[in-house]
């Protein structure tokens, strides 16, 4: 049987996952890793967040609102992602008229 080919992801650079390393309090506890590793998911989702909400208003944040954009941040909630066991809480802002459509283009 053939094995099958797993698609290639991004090469994250070194130095990049040295940082990472540098932060993790016991680098022989499993327990400090995945400490690190969680706190560097809700980061990532935090500002993916925020990016995707930048995109959407069409200004970026601490910008002045567009006079003619009618849509404005309206704050941030804390939310829950579930996974595996466990769960994080990143920070979401609020869009004051956001319509989803399924589009994730």
């Amino acid at each position: 049987m053939a094995r099958k080919k797993h698609a290639e992801g991004i090469k994250i650079d070194d130095k990049i996952l040295d940082l990472m390393i540098s932060q993790i309090e016991d680098p022989r506890s499993v327990e400090s890793m995945q400490k690190t590793f969680n706190e560097f998911k809700k980061a990532l989702i935090e500002r993916m967040l925020e990016g995707e909400l930048t995109y959407h208003l069409g200004y970026d944040k601490h910008d002045r609102r567009p006079v003619e954009a009618s849509n404005a941040r309206n704050g941030q909630s804390e939310k829950t992602t579930c996974g595996r066991g466990r769960n994080d809480h990143p920070y979401s802002t609020r869009s004051r008229e956001y319509i989803f459509t399924g589009d994730s283009a």
